[in-house]
């Protein structure tokens, strides 16, 4: 009897570590089988969620296809419920615990946002309600409110440095917006002390302004700083800046003609009527703009037109303007082949 019980105990034993082998074999092939991922390959960990509500989502979507592998994960590896908010890219040649590494670590997908060199704010602000990922809380704010939660005494046009600025899911568009002018603040803080000398810039806020109109007239970027020298010049001889983008800037019925009217209707921006800079930048300036406005190449041009070719025919004298435009006009009116 005893010899039978034995036998029977040694027979538990061996069918429970099979089973254990087989449970393991199992557990491993689950655990190690690459995720299985669809649509955008992102899964969003919300605040508040748990390591159960993340299963649930794992198997609803058919990243994993067996919704015991992660609670037994979990139980042998304590730090799995330690999950973080955030957006978390699902790489299909990845397993399971290389996900759950990410999510307990915070490693988050990072986004994009390009502002461009010479698009307006009320543009920025458009491409911020556009961009997936952001918290949008100042879509029912004004300019002005936005400048004042900003800090910024008068107007926002041009104080936000064009560049591409990562950001995680949740972000806020006040929080890039502080990001955007507070690199422009470094730039110009960086830049104005070692502008040329005798420039007729009282402060770096016209430099702002004038670098907004260099980045609006400027179609090839080597020319940056001839324009920034023909609007240098002028503005020294107390000369008309006469520069389009401004008047367009400053129209409320521009849609996309400069007509006549536009340049005899006097709006502060009318720099065919009223001399000196405008009262605010025109656009978002680069970096590039900002130097050409400091640092304006030396000369004798104060005219400038289009050359037909992407660039500028610049000029010294009125006549040699007036030619130059003669020039360009007849090339417009060419035939196209």
């Amino acid at each position: 009897m005893k010899r039978f019980l034995l036998n029977c105990f040694l027979t538990l034993i061996l069918l429970a570590a099979w089973a254990a082998g087989v449970f393991y074999l199992q557990y491993q092939k689950a655990l190690n089988a690459p995720l299985v991922a669809e649509g955008d390959g992102i899964i969003t960990v919300k605040r508040g969620d748990t390591l159960a509500s993340l299963n649930r989502e794992l198997v609803q979507r058919g990243v994993i296809h067996s919704d015991w592998v992660l609670p037994v994960y979990a139980r042998l590896n304590p730090q799995a419920a330690n999950i973080k908010a955030g957006d978390y890219r699902i790489d299909a040649s990845a397993s399971l615990p290389s996900l759950m590494n990410d999510i307990t670590n915070g490693k988050v997908v990072v986004y994009n946002i390009t502002v461009v060199e010479g698009k307006t704010f009320k543009d920025l602000r458009a491409s911020l309600v556009q961009t997936a990922g952001i918290e949008h809380t100042l879509n029912d704010k004004t300019d002005a409110q936005i400048a004042t939660l900003l800090g910024i005494d008068g107007s926002p046009e041009g104080w936000f440095m064009p560049e591409t600025y990562q950001f995680h899911r949740g972000s806020s568009d006040l929080e890039l917006l502080k990001r955007m002018y507070g690199e422009m603040q470094r730039t110009l803080e960086q830049e104005w002390p070692n502008r040329a000398d005798g420039l007729p810039l009282a402060n770096p806020y016209q430099a702002l302004i004038l670098a907004s109109i260099i980045e609006k007239e400027t179609g090839v970027a080597s020319e940056r700083p001839q324009i920034a020298g023909v609007f240098v010049r002028r503005l020294q001889k107390d000369m008309l800046l006469q520069t389009d983008p401004s008047v367009i800037y400053g129209a409320a019925d521009y849609h996309g003609d400069l007509t006549r009217k536009h340049l005899q209707t006097d709006t502060p921006y009318n720099t065919y009527i009223n001399k000196g800079l405008p009262p605010t930048p025109i656009a978002l300036p680069g970096k590039a703009s900002i130097q050409a406005a400091l640092h304006p190449a030396d000369g004798d041009s104060l005219y400038f037109v289009a050359d037909g070719k992407g660039g500028h025919t610049f000029s010294a004298t009125y006549e040699e303007h007036q030619q130059a435009v003669a020039r360009y006009l007849k090339q417009q009116q060419q035939p196209k082949p």
